[in-house]
């Protein structure tokens, strides 16, 4: 059997996963190997303490490691532990400091740093967005619908602080953060992440359950605020089912607008090849072929017609 390739190190490589001093760790141990003398020293320490736990299989012998390791033992407590607690470890550290961490969620700050250091290495990395969607938020393997912490970690990122108080006070129940619409404003934030798992996933802009869900939210919100519905929010409604339904699962841009202004340049660039002098060329029957005649107002109502149904209805 072959051995496991080494993980990842590279401190400049955008493979490298948030847990790679912890999986680098683990293929030290399983291969029997020792880490040469340039590697990172945390990485050197996290093997130490993986030995020393490997070894202890008594109770006294592990308080000697808990007292010899305490910020490692406890990170590994909390990584082994509880996953309600371990996701929400994860996702505030997406978008808070350390010390704001330790004092919410009761845990001393040097635990954080080393949950932070071993299992979950993005506190030096936060501005990259393309590495952290990949790899820490990893939203192109989002379960459907996303679980309640994967929603976290999207927000946490996307959202910043407040919306992930939200997300948590309202999941746990916790009374922190009181507001009126509280539980609203978090199936909101829910929803916009299922809606971009499905994007990301399907390549569709939106699907069809989402939009029927967002224009029944958007039915509810008026009618509580006794407002009409707004015809464009309507349209572009219209215009998302319509998309969302289509057979070919391709991705739709639908801008009334701008296809406005690309089907009248369109039709200029039309009447100028049309009035410019053109030489006729003979086809092979040996018949000349009729100039093109000329666009008229009629003629370029009933083109933007043709391309832009949707205005009509």
């Amino acid at each position: 059997m072959s051995p496991k390739p080494a993980t990842d190190i590279r401190s400049y490589s955008p493979f490298r996963t948030p847990d790679w001093r912890w999986q680098a760790a683990l293929d030290h141990v399983h291969q029997q190997t020792r880490p040469r003398k340039w590697e990172d020293q945390g990485r050197v320490q996290v093997r130490r303490f993986l030995l020393d736990l490997n070894r202890a299989g008594t109770e006294a012998k592990r308080n000697r490691v808990a007292r010899t390791w305490p910020d490692l033992f406890g990170a590994h407590a909390i990584f082994t532990g509880d996953p309600i607690r371990r996701d929400e470890l994860e996702a505030r550290l997406l978008c808070e400091p350390v010390e704001g961490i330790a004092e919410k969620m009761n845990i001393p700050a040097g635990v954080v740093v080393a949950f932070a250091g071993t299992f979950f290495d993005v506190l030096h990395c936060r501005q990259a967005l393309d590495w952290l969607l990949e790899h820490a938020i990893r939203a192109h393997s989002f379960a459907r619908p996303p679980t309640e912490a994967e929603c976290w970690r999207y927000m946490a990122l996307a959202g910043g602080p407040f919306i992930l108080e939200l997300l948590i006070a309202d999941h746990l129940g916790r009374p922190e953060l009181q507001h009126p619409d509280r539980h609203e404003l978090a199936e909101r934030a829910r929803f916009l992440v299922r809606e971009h798992a499905a994007y990301v996933q399907t390549g569709n802009p939106a699907d069809p359950e989402f939009v029927a869900e967002f224009r029944r939210r958007y039915r509810e919100k008026c009618q509580r605020n006794h407002e009409k519905p707004d015809p464009k929010v309507l349209l572009q409604l219209k215009i998302l089912s319509m998309a969302a339904s289509s057979s070919r699962r391709r991705r739709v841009k639908v801008d009334l607008l701008q296809l406005d202004r690309q089907t009248s340049a369109w039709l200029d660039q039309s009447e100028s090849r049309s009035k410019s002098p053109r030489k006729p060329k003979a086809s092979h029957s040996g018949r000349r072929r009729k100039p093109k005649q000329e666009v008229s107002q009629n003629d370029r109502g009933e083109k933007i017609a043709e391309l832009c149904p949707v205005v009509q209805q």
